[in-house]
């Protein structure tokens, strides 16, 4: 009888029998979620270890990084929905709940954003750091722009009111930064895109090099002859670019020029000449050589091959030799070649 009475007594506004459930329902649940963390979550780990599919370590490895007081809050929470609170006390703990699961819903989506990130990158050796370090950026922005909005709503704030000034605000500071912006887009969409990567050699107007970074505002490039290039992201994506990345041959066309005093016999010499030595360099396929016309003031030969290679400097190498050794073939044979000129015929 006395217990009875006991848990019929009235402390703030309860009884000491709901009192008593509450901080039951509130131990229960502490529990259930320590064994959900601790024994649970280590036995679905064990067991997506096995999968083949990987949505499960999408999902498990941002949950596991959810600390405990999380769940401790949650249990609390609910036990004290079962006795009566005040009113102001209610409001008070229905925000910070609002806030505190916002919060962690939030930093939630991030991890998983953020671990999806992390394996694509992992799988691929060539990516764009700065443009990935961009996107994540982003990503955090509008999740806790739309989480702060969303508590801003259930405070009993003005949404509407409120977007709208900062909308106001963001066209001003969007016409400040228009450009800076126009750059950012562009290297999200060189990222995703992709006409070029980290070390391919590209031609972008009148300039030409390797890219050495890609960053947010900028890439820059080395030259062949040694200086950086700072490229706008912009004009990257408006302008034409060749790539020699998928190029796997290089086809070269060259003409020289021989004198008109030249003999017929010698200059049908010429052709086999150039062929040997075209021939003799590695990886190249010949293609022909031929007297091509007459000229201004040479009688002109064209050659072509093809260097099974996409590098520019054994290109320029290979072209090199060749060169040197048409010269020096040509003058064993007495063969000279042409310079601009003009003979001047005068009729006395």
């Amino acid at each position: 009888m006395d217990i009875e009475k006991f848990l019929n007594t009235i402390f703030f506004g309860n009884s000491v029998k709901d009192i008593l459930i509450s901080i039951g329902i509130f131990l229960l649940l502490l529990v259930i979620f320590y064994i959900f963390k601790t024994i649970a979550i280590h036995k679905i780990e064990k067991v997506a270890k096995k999968t083949t599919n990987n949505i499960d370590n999408v999902l498990l490895e941002p949950i596991k990084k959810i600390p405990f007081i999380f769940y401790a809050f949650i249990s609390l929470f609910l036990g004290l929905k079962y006795i009566d609170l005040t009113t102001d006390l209610n409001k008070i703990l229905n925000v910070i709940f609002l806030i505190f699961v916002t919060y962690e819903i939030l930093l939630f989506s991030q991890r998983v954003f953020e671990y999806i990130i992390k394996n694509k990158v992992k799988n691929n050796k060539k990516y764009n750091s700065t443009a990935v370090t961009g996107i994540n950026i982003i990503v955090k922005i509008i999740l806790w722009s739309a989480g702060l909005l969303l508590v801003l709503s259930n405070l009993g704030v003005n949404i509407s009111a409120f977007v709208a000034s900062l909308g106001i605000g963001g066209i001003a500071v969007a016409f400040a930064l228009q450009n800076i912006l126009s750059d950012i887009f562009s290297s999200f969409s060189i990222y995703f895109d992709k006409p070029f990567e980290e070390e391919d050699f590209i031609i972008v107007g009148e300039d030409m090099g390797t890219v050495k970074k890609i960053g947010i505002k900028s890439t820059r490039i080395t030259s062949i002859t040694g200086e950086e290039i700072v490229i706008p992201n912009k004009n990257l994506t408006s302008e034409k670019i060749k790539n020699y990345k998928q190029m796997e041959k290089r086809r070269i066309v060259f003409e020289i020029g021989l004198i008109y005093n030249t003999p017929s016999e010698r200059l049908r010499k010429v052709p086999k000449i150039i062929e040997d030595i075209i021939k003799k360099e590695k990886n190249i396929e010949f293609i022909f050589t031929r007297f091509k016309n007459f000229g201004d003031f040479s009688l002109v030969f064209e050659s072509a091959y093809y260097i099974n290679s996409s590098d520019y400097n054994e290109y320029v190498k290979t072209q090199e030799n060749i060169n040197f050794n048409i010269k020096e073939e040509l003058e064993k044979e007495k063969i000279e070649m042409a310079f601009p000129t003009q003979t001047l015929y005068i009729k006395k």
